[in-house]
């Protein structure tokens, strides 16, 4: 679940913000999200400020409304309608909450904008430095973006879920950076899909489809460039008991991933959004791959 998802959630609460109410999954996101848990305790606040509005003195007012009443010339075809200081004070307050709610759910969506469009920059980042083979290259890619990349996660710049998805990206860059051993690339890289594919299905359980197809497309970008490539790569370099271990136990990850990722991409609400996100990125492969390699 991302921010918008959960914003829209804590606002349509018939007790807004009130944690004991919430759902299991959208009470484990806003325990994580700093911001959530920001709005969440706001609206709480708010709820409970409405009934503590100052208003005046009620006796005073029936007097003032009275004097007028007797000094004011009144038509026999006209009835009026008193706006009482009650009414106004909850008026005022009804106009505070919507001011402070307008507020919270622009800067919110923001928020949740920006985290995405870093873990999106970190997935390019990555499958670009998946497809650089040449180590040395690869380590000039990777000083080029660091202190920009570091400075942005250091700072916040990815909220809730997707924070620990930025930082498992960086640092699966920072290490390609520093080594050139395609079998332990391939683990690595599985481990990152298996990440991605638990998130997708946690979005697809509360169906929130776009922002699962989004993270599913991006799973199986990193499949392709980090797992399959460094895969053939090692091809039958994995000479020692210990490495043959572990290139079965990576296929295995792998195939396991597959299946679920194929699995998801069925879901027809998925599958539309995962058209859209395919057309945004034209040299990935069909899906069929995926298909294919989860019966294999």
């Amino acid at each position: 679940m991302d921010c918008v998802h959960a914003q829209e959630l804590i606002l349509a609460m018939e007790t807004p913000g009130r944690i004991e109410a919430m759902v299991p999954e959208l009470r484990r996101h806003v325990e994580s999200c700093p911001a959530c848990t920001a709005l969440a305790a706001t609206m709480v606040r708010l709820e409970a400020l409405v009934p503590t509005l100052p208003v005046p003195d009620s006796a005073a007012a029936k007097a003032r409304l009275q004097q007028r009443l007797r000094t004011t010339p009144r038509s026999p075809v006209h009835s009026y309608r008193f706006v009482t200081p009650q009414r106004l004070a909850v008026a005022a307050g009804l106009l505070l909450i919507v001011g402070l709610t307008v507020s919270a759910v622009l800067f919110l969506t923001r928020r949740a904008d920006a985290s995405s469009e870093l873990v999106a920059q970190l997935v390019d980042w990555n499958v670009d430095m998946a497809q650089t083979p040449n180590l040395k290259d690869r380590s000039r890619l990777f000083r080029e973006k660091a202190a920009l990349f570091s400075k942005r996660l250091a700072q916040g710049g990815a909220s809730g879920e997707e924070s620990a998805l930025a930082k498992a990206l960086f640092d699966q860059v920072s290490w390609l950076a520093e080594h050139d051993d395609p079998l332990a690339a391939a683990d690595r890289f599985c481990s990152l899909t298996e990440l991605f594919a638990k998130q997708s299905q946690r979005e697809a359980n509360v169906k929130d489809y776009g922002t699962s197809a989004r993270h599913l497309g991006e799973c199986q970008r990193i499949r392709r460039a980090g797992v399959e490539a460094n895969l053939a790569r090692v091809g039958s370099q994995a000479h020692t008991s210990e490495q043959k271990e572990r290139l079965d136990s990576v296929r295995r990850r792998d195939k396991a991933t597959a299946a679920e990722m194929a699995r998801l991409a069925d879901h027809p609400d998925i599958g539309e959004h995962l058209k859209v996100y395919r057309q945004q990125h034209p040299c990935d492969k069909d899906d069929a791959d995926s298909k294919s390699d989860s019966k294999h």
